[in-house]
Order: C-alpha cells, then sequence, then structure tokens
C-alpha cells in the first residue's frame, strides 16, 4: 500500500477527510418538521372561533379556516414555515388563495401554532361544496391536507330568473324612430318571452346579431310614454376550459375580423397599448394564457371607481384614459381589456348587459364586460376585473344578462348602444329593472295554467275568460293586445276572471306568464280573431219632391253613430260627391241642389268595427218633370194666343 500512497500523502489525505466531514457538518441545511396540520371549519364569534360541526353556512355569514400546527426545527436558520390556503369554489376555480408565514423561535422543541383564514362570500357565490386546501411549506419539507364545506346560496349552476324592465319617455316633443335592445335569449335555456307592451312596429337584427324592439312615430307630452318587457328564463353556469393553441388565432373567420380594429374609446392602435399586448405574448403559448395574463394586468393595475358613474362624459372615458389615469368604471375596465386582447390579435368586444344580483332587486344601471373570440370554441365572457384564474366561467357571474355585444361599435353616429332613437323636441328615455333570481334545483315542477276563451268574436263584444293555476297561490300576468299594438296588464293570484270590451277589429293576443318560488314559470300566448258587425245601409227619399228639392234619408242598420257616409250623385245633368257622418241615431239626410230626371244616388258606409256596406237608389222624378215641362208650355202657348189676340184688335 505505501508503495501508492507514502505517509506524507496519508496524512495529507487524513487531514482532508478532517476538514471535508468538518464542511459537511455545518453546511447541512436544517429541515424543518411539520409533525401536524389541522383544519377546522366554522365562524368567529366575539372574537373567539367557534367550530361549526355540520359546516353549512348560509348568505351573510363569514366562513373561518382555522389551522392548527405542530412543527420543530434543529436551528435558529431557516425557520419558516408558509401557510397557503387556497378555496375552491363547486366549479372547480380557486376563488381565494391567501397565505401566511410562520416564523419558529425555538430549536429541538415541539411548537404549536394556530392561524385563522377568514372569508366572506359575495352574493353571487355558487350553491355547492367548497374545498379548502391547506398546504404548509418549509426549507426541504410540506404537508398538505384539506377540507370542506357547503354554502347554501342564493344560486346555483342553473338558475332561473324572472325580468321585468321599462323604457320610460318624458318630456315634450315626438319621437321618430325609438330601438330598444332586447337580451341575447340564445345563451338560455327555455326562455318564455320577451313579452313586450305596446308591441314594436317591427324587430330589427344587426350586424352583430343584437335584437332591437322599434318604435315609430311615438309622441310624447306631460305624461310619461312607458314600454314594458318582462323574461322569464333558465341560466346555466357553464365553464369553458380548453387549451388553443396562439397559433389558431392566424387563421379567424371574416365575421369576427372587424373585432381586431380600433373603435371609439378602444383605441387598440396606440403605442402604449400595443407595448402593453406585447409584454402579454411573452411566455403564453396557448390563448387561455393569454386571456389570464391579460385579466391579471387589468385587474391589478385599474382601481374601480364608483364616483366616476354620477358624472356627465362617462361614455367618453376610454381605453387610454383608464390605463393613464388608473381607474375606471366597468365599461372602462372592458375597454381596456378589449383594446389590449385586440392589440395581441384577439378579437373581443364590449358587452353590456343586466346585472341581476341574487336574490332579488331592483336597478337602473347595466353593466359592462368583454367577450373574446375563441377559435373553435366561438365567443367567451371576461369579467375584466377578476383576476385570470376566473377566465372560462360562462357568464362569469350568475345573473348577468347580456343586452349588447359590441357595445359601441358601428361608425359615426351609428353606433350600437341598448336605447337609441331619433326626435324632435325635448325627450329623455329612462331604463330601469326589477328581478328575482334562485336555483333551478328548487324547482319541483311547472306551475300549471289554465285559460279558456273563443277564438272568434265581434267587434265590441264582451271577452270574459278564467284564469286558475296550481298551485293557487301562483301569480299570473296577463297582457291582452290590441292590434292597434295597444295593451292591457293584468296581475293576478289563484283563480280569477278577466272581462274586455274588444273595441277593435284583428287579432288580438292574449299572453299569460303563471309564477311560483319553487316552479318553474308556465307561459300561454292565444289569439282571438275580432271579426267586424255586419252593416246595412238604405236610402228614402223625402222631403219636397214636387219642387224638385227631395231630401234623402240615409239609415243604418243597426244604429251606429259618426258612420262616414260616401254619397255619389249621378244623372245626364249633374255630378255629385260629397260625405257625411250619421248622428247618434245612426241616421244622416242628404239635400241636393236640384234633381232632373233619373238619377242614381250610391251609398257607401264605414263605421270602425262594421263591415263596408253599400247601397243603391234609382230615383226618377221625370213624371213631375213632364208636368211642370206641360204646365210651362201650356203657359207659353197662352201667352202667346193671348199676345197674337191684342195686336189684332
Amino acid at each position: 500500500m505505501s508503495k501508492f500512497f507514502p505517509a506524507k500523502y496519508l496524512s495529507i489525505l487524513f487531514l482532508a477527510l478532517i476538514y471535508t466531514s468538518t464542511l459537511s457538518v455545518w453546511s447541512t441545511p436544517s429541515t424543518i418538521e411539520i409533525l401536524e396540520l389541522k383544519t377546522s371549519i366554522g365562524t368567529i364569534q366575539g372574537g373567539v372561533f367557534l367550530q361549526r360541526q355540520n359546516r353549512t353556512f348560509y348568505p351573510g355569514e363569514e366562513i373561518s379556516v382555522k389551522i392548527t400546527l405542530k412543527a420543530k426545527t434543529p436551528s435558529q436558520t431557516n425557520n419558516v414555515i408558509t401557510l397557503r390556503v387556497y378555496l375552491v369554489n363547486p366549479l372547480g376555480i380557486v376563488i381565494f388563495d391567501d397565505s401566511k408565514n410562520i416564523t419558529l423561535t425555538q430549536t429541538g422543541i415541539v411548537e404549536a401554532f394556530e392561524a385563522i383564514f377568514t372569508y366572506s362570500l359575495p352574493e353571487t357565490a355558487l350553491r355547492g361544496y367548497y374545498k379548502v386546501y391547506v398546504q404548509a411549506s418549509a426549507a426541504g419539507t410540506s404537508r398538505k391536507t384539506q377540507d370542506s364545506f357547503f354554502y347554501n346560496g342564493y344560486v346555483d349552476r342553473e338558475n332561473i330568473f324572472e325580468l321585468n324592465w321599462t323604457v320610460t319617455l318624458t318630456g315634450q316633443g315626438e319621437v321618430k324612430e325609438l330601438k330598444i335592445a332586447l337580451p341575447w335569449i340564445l345563451d338560455l335555456k327555455q326562455p318564455v318571452g320577451p313579452i313586450i307592451s305596446p308591441k314594436p312596429s317591427k324587430i330589427e337584427v344587426d350586424p352583430y346579431g343584437n335584437r332591437y324592439a322599434v318604435y315609430l312615430n311615438i309622441k310624447v307630452t306631460n305624461t310619461p310614454f312607458t314600454l314594458k318587457f318582462m323574461l322569464v328564463a333558465l341560466q346555466e353556469i357553464k365553464i369553458i376550459n380548453e387549451s388553443i393553441p396562439l397559433s389558431a388565432l392566424k387563421s379567424l373567420p371574416d365575421e369576427v375580423k372587424p373585432f381586431l380594429k380600433p373603435s371609439p374609446y378602444i383605441e387598440s392602435d396606440s403605442p402604449e397599448i400595443a407595448a402593453i399586448a406585447s409584454s402579454m405574448l411573452q411566455g403564453a403559448t396557448t390563448i387561455n394564457q393569454l386571456l389570464a395574463k391579460i385579466a391579471d394586468y387589468v385587474s391589478r393595475e385599474i382601481k374601480y371607481n364608483a364616483e366616476l358613474g354620477s358624472i356627465t362624459d362617462t361614455w367618453q372615458l376610454g381605453a387610454l384614459w383608464a390605463l393613464h389615469s388608473k381607474q375606471g368604471t366597468c365599461l372602462q375596465f372592458a375597454r381596456l381589456y378589449v383594446a389590449i386582447a385586440r392589440a395581441a390579435g384577439l378579437p373581443a368586444r364590449v358587452v353590456s348587459a343586466f346585472d341581476l344580483k341574487p336574490p332579488g332587486g331592483e336597478s337602473n344601471y347595466l353593466h359592462a364586460y368583454a367577450e373574446l373570440y375563441v377559435p373553435r370554441v366561438g365567443w367567451i365572457p371576461i369579467e375584466p376585473q377578476f383576476p385570470g384564474r376566473f377566465i372560462g366561467t360562462n357568464p362569469p357571474v350568475p345573473g348577468y344578462l347580456p343586452i349588447v355585444k359590441g357595445l359601441g361599435e358601428g361608425k359615426g353616429s351609428n353606433l350600437t348602444g341598448v336605447i337609441t332613437f331619433v326626435y324632435a323636441g325635448a325627450v329623455n328615455a329612462e331604463l330601469a329593472y326589477a328581478y328575482k333570481i334562485y336555483p333551478s334545483t328548487a324547482i319541483r315542477e311547472k306551475v300549471s295554467l289554465k285559460i279558456t276563451h273563443p277564438r272568434h268574436l265581434f267587434f265590441n263584444d264582451t271577452l270574459t275568460f278564467q284564469i286558475s293555476t296550481s298551485p293557487p297561490d301562483a301569480k299570473t300576468t296577463v297582457t291582452i293586445t290590441a292590434p292597434n299594438g295597444t295593451s292591457q296588464i293584468y296581475n293576478l293570484a289563484g283563480t280569477q276572471k278577466i272581462s274586455l270590451v274588444l273595441d277593435d277589429t284583428g287579432n288580438w293576443t292574449i299572453e299569460a306568464l303563471a309564477t311560483r318560488e319553487g316552479y318553474f314559470p308556465t307561459y300561454y300566448s292565444g289569439n282571438i280573431t275580432v271579426l267586424p258587425r255586419p252593416l246595412k245601409v238604405e236610402i228614402t227619399p223625402s222631403g219636397s219632391e214636387y219642387l224638385l228639392k227631395p231630401v234623402f234619408i240615409i239609415k243604418t242598420t243597426p244604429k251606429v253613430p259618426n258612420a262616414t257616409l260616401h254619397l255619389t250623385l249621378t244623372s245626364l245633368l249633374q255630378n255629385e260627391y260629397t260625405v257625411l257622418h250619421t248622428n247618434e241615431t245612426g241616421i244622416a239626410t242628404y239635400e241636393p241642389l236640384i234633381i232632373l230626371g233619373p238619377t242614381t244616388i250610391k251609398a257607401t258606409v264605414q263605421a270602425k268595427g262594421y263591415e263596408t256596406s253599400q247601397y243603391q237608389l234609382s230615383y226618377d222624378n221625370t213624371n213631375i218633370v213632364t208636368l211642370y215641362a206641360s204646365i210651362a208650355l201650356g203657359l207659353i202657348i197662352l201667352t202667346v194666343i193671348l199676345k197674337h189676340g191684342k195686336e189684332k184688335d
């Protein structure tokens, strides 16, 4: 052995081994031992944590997660444990992500710690089981545990909403054209409605797929003019979580390409916004990653300022303004998100929507969020006020009901909006809505609704029919719309009768919506054809026929007041046309200047709710004219004879 390792080398090797072993002892990092990690679910009352055995919570209650930790450390360095808590909703989305550091102060001794995380779930939080994931991490070690609780909230994965909204015109003037956007019912299940009163002149669809009720020539006076809308539907909460590569954006359908361009208040061609979009693209390989990064940026950089909603020029505050001022309302959040997305090559648009906060209420505010086009998936909604981990929930919040998609898009003054109108004078339009929203899982069955009514009636008949429901305490809204578009609305409960005089001819529409909490609503629509009544007219000569000035009596059967009579008198010597109206007894009189010889008088009678009727009278006073002519001729002859006799004398 000495042949290969002389003694001096053995000494050096020995010293090196000692030195190395010494370094290894002092350089070995301390390892924290996590001996116990437990969770408890409960509430804080009077500063004291109370465990809730059934782990069931209700809206308005705070939920506290108590974490009990036991650990020890062999040294005073690397002695920090990080507790991280993830709260995951029934859809699998992390809605809270919190952490807290715990420092161990004694070496080699087991220490016990308690940490409490408290959460307030929003009113829109889904009903169901929530999972609590807890992870304790330290240098060289980690330990995990989980727990759960049930939240009996206002909404679930499928929810029923009942929505009533109005648009009221006030002031003085004339609205030549009024367009009111209607909700996107294609995003809903089993929609009932919208039921509109009065009925619009037409329904119009714009190039973006938005539907509008269009009204023409509305006179606005001191009395407010109100249009009423009603809609009941089921809304399903879905998760869209497909991983689509960014390369798919290279091939987009033509119809979405307009949403890549800058538009009013969406300055996607700004160098500042382009720079942000470029930074978002770095490191992103899928569209979902890009969407999440933009959401993280906007929700982090922009602060919500509710006071901006009360100023008159909020509409003129665009994406660049929000970027520079670091604040905005929902509209500015949406515009900034859309601008960045377009600059990154993502088709995007702003959506205006009803915000139906459960369990119900009244409001006159609309919400705005963003919508992005993803190849092979379609348009998906995004709430820019939420971090990126919420991407993929459709709708982003239960109760978001889109009205206009592509808000503010268009050219010149022809921009998309919820309410647009062309008017003369001073006219204002105000929107307000009331609603209820509740889980469809509470639904037992449909409301039973029975309506029996005739299919045909005559003008001015009284329509009487009965409405009954089961359960009997269900509420029924009945809208009866006349052919001219005017409506009568009845709000009923249980079994009741309706009586109404049908004072117009044509198709009358009966719409009924029966609702009761715990039951799915039932909708009924039926028609009644109101026929015109038969009407007869006759002409009777009277008066001074021997003075060649007869009077003609025109009478209607039945006696119809204010009926319009079109009279035509035709003879060899004259043609005469006149218009008369019947009096309260259905009679009118006609006195021509003079009638000589055979004459035809034709009468056409028209009256609201009655059939048009005609009557023709042949009147001949030739014998009287001949008599007068004979007398005149005799007088002439007599005069001539007398004159001739005088001349002889």
